[in-house]
């Protein structure tokens, strides 16, 4: 029978000490910071508007007429639409034109309604082009601006019946 080991006969086991310090080195190392400093900049943010103006417009539809021949006593026929013209700088003068086509016959492609278009209800400023000096022109287009276009057909011989249509270039320089 072996009796017991006594302290004097044992040895030092110098590795069960390793592992705690390890853990202990670990604990200290994951509550502390892993940065070692910081470094900010700032980033410019810029955008550039350019002036400009956009156009849209509704539109111009003619009631149904009879005969619009002169002898019927037919004196003309009148309508409108709105054109609307949104600019974004305050400095900005706007030339609006409109360019028309007669109308032509669906049916035949040939016959054709005139008709006119104007800047006023008393259809009094024929609106056109700035070619034949009938553009509008407003002297500060800045924000909404709603431009009613009055359209009439007058009297003309010989217009055959049928459905009559024609595209209008609205067309803004600023």
């Amino acid at each position: 029978m072996k009796s017991p080991p006594s302290i004097h006969n044992m040895r030092p086991q110098p590795m069960k000490l390793v592992p705690s310090l390890l853990a202990g080195a670990l604990l200290v190392g994951l509550t502390g910071s892993a940065v070692a400093g910081t470094a900010s900049s700032t980033i410019p943010v810029t955008a550039t508007v350019i002036p400009a103006c956009a156009i849209t417009a509704a539109n111009m539809q003619f009631a149904a007429v009879g005969n619009i021949s002169p002898e019927s006593g037919f004196t003309g026929e009148t309508t409108q639409a709105v054109l609307a013209l949104t600019c974004n700088d305050t400095s900005l003068s706007a030339t609006v034109e409109l360019a028309k086509q007669p109308m032509l016959n669906s049916t035949d492609g040939v016959t054709a309604i005139s008709y006119n278009l104007f800047q006023d209800a008393a259809l009094s400023l024929p609106w056109g082009t700035a070619a034949d000096s009938t553009a509008m022109t407003l002297v500060s287009a800045y924000g909404a601006n709603p431009l009613t276009v009055y359209g009439q057909i007058p009297a003309q011989p010989n217009v055959v019946a049928g459905v009559y249509s024609a595209p209008i270039t609205a067309t803004v320089s600023f």
